[in-house]
């Protein structure tokens, strides 16, 4: 189940083309090896959001096109980066390369120091990401319960800080809500909704479209008092 899964969210073309990812070479240990080439990203910082575009973009093609255009789909994607993610942070420790910071805004590799916060605390999402068990178990139904709080730790630097105006009337036109229309969670997901099977890649839909309606449900949802 596990294999057919991440089968879906590896790109194709990875494959055709004598990617990372062989018979001998999981999709997993693919991803943690490419990571590990990436420090100098990392210790600049970055963000999930701008990790999977990188992963998605040639001459890589890690991840499919496909994973940021529907819900359990871009689950799958997330979990399998954040346990990529939290096995290079506990591989680096061990080796005293540095400490990576994961949150669901930003991604830093800080230098390492010894007495540095984190070190010996117990960590819950560490145990979460790196039970395969959460990825096996979480179904369709399952992330719809999640949106709320998976979407809204999807980082491209929006937030109920930064959500001008401006950017919130875009985003409101980006799922078709009207300025006139008071803003609940109910309408933004109906909406959301929406317009991912309007952009749906069988009716022509780009990947594009579906990451600027993510962002937009993104920023109203966490705009929301």
């Amino acid at each position: 189940m596990r294999k057919v899964a991440l089968s879906r969210i590896v790109s194709k073309e990875n494959h055709k083309a004598g990617g990372t990812v062989t018979e001998d070479i999981s999709p997993n240990q693919a991803l943690v090896t490419l990571l590990t080439q990436w420090q100098e990203m990392l210790r600049e910082g970055t963000s999930e959001y701008e990790l999977i575009r990188v992963l998605q973009a040639p001459p890589l093609a890690f991840f499919s096109e496909q994973a940021m255009r529907d819900p359990l789909l871009l689950f799958q994607t997330h979990f399998a980066l954040y346990n990529a993610l939290y096995q290079l942070r506990d591989d680096w420790l061990a080796n005293q390369q540095g400490l990576l910071e994961i949150t669901g805004t930003r991604i830093h590799l800080h230098d390492y120091e010894p007495q540095a916060p984190g070190l010996t605390s117990a960590d819950p999402l560490r145990e979460y990401y790196l039970n395969w068990n959460n990825f096996d178990k979480t179904g369709k139904q399952d992330v719809e319960a999640m949106l709320d709080a998976f979407w809204t730790r999807m980082a491209t630097g929006t937030s109920a800080d930064n959500a001008s105006p401006e950017k919130v009337s875009r985003a409101r036109a980006t799922l078709d809500i009207g300025d006139d229309l008071n803003l609940t969670r109910e309408l933004i997901k109906r909406q959301y909704r929406k317009r991912l099977h309007e952009c749906h890649p069988d009716k022509g839909g780009r990947a594009e479209d579906t990451r600027q309606i993510v962002s937009a449900y993104m920023l109203l949802i966490t705009s929301l008092p």
